[in-house]
């Protein structure tokens, strides 16, 4: 059985035609060496395309693969053979002209004369505006070679890397497979039995593993919980501290306000006492000139009633005595005026 891109019409009688079309079109619109623009792609694809797509070439490709008709002769089954595992040093990689020129090998020296003679082409100054654009067109071909040159010098050294990196595995591969042997039915069964016993071991060191990432994760979630508990106590006893201050700021403000009314009410009860004070300092006073005068109205009396007395013993008039009986009764009651609240003195009339 063969692999099936041996059996791909269009990529063996009809991409390689498309790619020389696509050259000519693209060489034929722009010059050689130059770049076209992402605008001109599809039109100058199509032409190519047109050119290449025809119907007998696509005949030619199911022909040359042997679907139509049909003929197995036509595939190379030497192709389908294993590779051949070449020694090391033995891969067939040599350098190209463009290689062998830039380094300087006989072989490039053809290659190494265009490249001199294009820049002595160069050196030549240039008479008419043809000259001038061919030189360019020299100058830009030169440099894409060079380019192009040293990217096949550099894929050179990649290819002789990779072949010995293939060589390197190649003798790896070769050494495992030397150690291959035939075994035995118990020792095919204890080799089952080895590997059925790591992969259970395997799959208890997954299990294992997926217990301590899950305790891992629970242990997180805990640590997590706990500072978010944490946090939050911080955040209740700043607020009890903040609301205690705030109280006790408010108890201060409020004692201080209580002491200024005490004061207050200090002060007013002291001006209280010193006049309640005053009033019976007063009222001591008038009771003292009360005193003084009821003494001295009696000793008056006394001695009205004395003159008096006399008179009527030598049978004179008393009439015409200033004060009588029921006055000086009055006179002489020793009850003292009534004082009032305001200071207003009451006297009883006479």
């Amino acid at each position: 059985m063969f692999h099936m891109t041996f059996l791909q019409p269009l990529d063996v009688a009809v991409f390689s035609p498309l790619s020389h079309h696509w050259s000519d079109v693209v060489i034929k619109q722009t010059g050689i060496g130059q770049a076209i623009r992402k605008q001109d792609f599809c039109r100058l694809y199509a032409t190519a395309r047109i050119q290449t797509f025809i119907p007998a070439l696509i005949r030619r490709g199911f022909e040359v693969t042997g679907i139509k008709p049909f003929d197995p002769s036509h595939i190379d089954l030497s192709k389908q053979a294993p590779a051949k595992i070449l020694e090391r040093g033995t891969l067939p990689v040599g350098p190209s002209d463009a290689v062998q020129a830039v380094t300087g090998s006989e072989e490039g020296s053809e290659t190494g004369t265009m490249l001199d003679e294009a820049a002595k082409a160069l050196e030549i100054v240039p008479q008419t505006a043809e000259e001038i654009k061919m030189q360019g067109v020299i100058g830009k071909l030169r440099d894409k070679f060079v380019s192009s040159a040293v990217r096949e010098v550099l894929m050179h050294n990649q290819a002789a890397v990779l072949e010995e990196s293939t060589q390197l595995w190649q003798n790896r591969k070769r050494r495992k497979i030397s150690k291959a042997q035939w075994l035995t039915g118990d020792e095919k069964l204890e080799a089952l039995e080895q590997n059925r016993g790591e992969v259970k071991e395997k799959a208890r060191a997954k299990k294992a593993k997926a217990k301590a990432d899950e305790a891992r994760r629970e242990t997180k979630a805990v640590e997590k919980a706990e500072k978010e508990r944490m946090k939050r106590i911080r955040q209740e006893e700043s607020q009890r501290k903040k609301e205690e201050k705030e109280r006790e700021k408010k108890r201060k403000q409020f004692e201080r306000e209580m002491a200024r009314e005490a004061k207050k009410l200090e002060e007013e009860s002291r001006k209280a006492e010193r006049a309640k004070e005053n009033g019976r300092k007063q009222q001591e006073k008038e009771a003292k000139g009360h005193t003084r005068r009821h003494q001295s109205n009696k000793e008056n009396v006394k001695g009205s009633l004395i003159a008096g007395k006399k008179r009527k013993r030598a049978g004179g008039d008393i009439s015409d005595m200033p004060v009588t009986r029921a006055k000086c009764r009055r006179m002489m009651d020793p009850t003292p005026p009534m004082i009032t609240r305001s200071g207003c003195q009451l006297r009883a009339p006479f």
